[in-house]
């Protein structure tokens, strides 16, 4: 199994200074007298509510420890669900102090969301737990079968982007920039320059969470918050990357 990613703390951070953000990050919670935590609250694997209302889990333990050492009580703690593709709009808009479960680790995602990876907590693996098939010796042995995955998840990109299947969705930030010179179609919810529907290149995100896109030779701005739907394309150039990085897979 290939390690999928490092789930970290991010703190929101200014473009100014870290230094003085974290000491403006640090008043802002005192004054409201409550500890924000994101985390991935659709099923019981990082903070889950007991019968009594009571938050259990690695999560809220966390988050608890942030409460005490901050506030100086350990229970002034609030529990947000964050899906992973909401994390950098969370953390910029202050609904979140600190993202702990479900938060991939790379340079895009701390570009993109000007937050700091403080440090690794626990690693994460992607495996299956699947009925036995007769002699089956690979994922290709489970071919067309049903797999249950949390939605909005690195767990469903992971799925889909290794799948054969090669028109892939564009769920988060980082996505755009991974498949930046590659083709693309893309929804808003609202209207951008009086469209809503684009097909052609992904040129670039920029520091602003604007994907920068090629259509027709004319570069639109589309904000990241407008986008409903977004995909690759197939081309030679995606097949012949697709090839490269998949040379188990016959195309």
């Amino acid at each position: 199994m290939k390690l999928k990613f490092a789930l970290c703390c991010l703190f929101l951070v200014s473009a100014v200074s870290e230094a003085a953000a974290a000491d403006a990050g640090l008043r802002y919670i005192q004054t409201r007298g409550v500890v924000r935590c994101g985390t991935d609250l659709s099923a019981k694997t990082y903070a889950y509510k007991d019968a009594d209302g009571y938050w259990r889990g690695i999560d809220a333990d966390l988050c608890r420890t942030l409460a005490a050492a901050v506030l100086g009580d350990k229970e002034r703690i609030e529990m947000v669900n964050v899906t992973t593709n909401m994390v950098s709009k969370y953390l910029t808009t202050n609904k979140i102090d600190v993202m702990l479960g479900g938060a991939p680790y790379s340079a895009g995602m701390e570009i993109s969301s000007q937050a700091t990876p403080i440090d690794v907590i626990y690693y994460d693996k992607q495996m299956f737990l699947a009925r036995n098939a007769d002699k089956a010796g690979s994922m290709e042995d489970y071919r067309g079968q049903k797999v249950c995955v949390v939605n909005n998840s690195e767990d469903q990109y992971n799925l889909e982007v290794s799948s054969p299947g090669l028109d892939r969705p564009l769920t988060v930030l980082e996505h755009f920039q991974r498949f930046a010179g590659y083709d693309a179609k893309i929804e808003t919810s609202s209207e951008v320059d009086a469209r809503k529907r684009f097909k052609g290149k992904i040129i670039s995100v920029d520091d602003r969470e604007n994907i920068h896109f090629d259509m027709d030779g004319k570069e639109w701005v589309i904000p990241f918050a407008a986008v409903s739907k977004a995909k690759l394309l197939i081309t030679d150039e995606l097949l012949a990357r697709y090839e490269e990085t998949h040379p188990e897979i016959e195309l």
